[in-house]
């Protein structure tokens, strides 16, 4: 049985983790907000109105094909959460039926099908490392172009 200041522990921790959590995102929206409005107001100054539309203009059309260019990520890891279920459930299903399996010569079938769901899983979490690195490329070589041309 939980004792109450060990749950108070608890709630004070998971509390604490989702503020962090709260403030490592709008960490990440903030600097680069702020970056953006430093870099433009400098830019203002010294390369006037042209030169602040031509920057927007560029991260306006940066987006654009990031946005393009990016996968769902989320529908990605729902996917792979949806595979790992099914070899988790096909686990289950021999370690719960094994008597079953053994009586009726079953082995080489749930074999089978486990080595199937496992080589789907497998094969997706590669799809999904290939993409990942082809999205950090394409992400990193536009950054790399923009710091360049401006």
């Amino acid at each position: 049985m939980v004792k109450c200041h060990e749950w108070t522990i608890v709630c004070l921790w998971l509390n604490l983790t989702r503020t962090g959590s709260h403030f490592y995102r709008s960490g990440n929206l903030l600097k680069p907000s702020l970056d953006l409005l430093l870099f433009t107001s400098q830019l203002s100054r010294s390369l006037g109105v042209r030169g602040t539309i031509l920057l927007f203009a560029n991260y306006y059309g940066t987006v654009a094909i990031l946005r393009a260019v990016t996968p769902a990520f989320g529908r990605l890891a729902a996917i792979e959460a949806r595979l790992e279920g099914e070899y988790r459930a096909g686990m289950g299903r021999v370690g719960r039926e094994a008597e079953e399996v053994a009586f009726y010569d079953g082995g080489a079938r749930e074999r089978d099908i486990l080595t199937k769901a496992y080589m789907k899983l497998i094969k997706h979490v590669n799809s999904i490392y290939k993409v990942c690195v082809l999205a950090a490329c394409f992400d990193n070589t536009n950054r790399l172009l923009d710091s360049y041309c401006l």
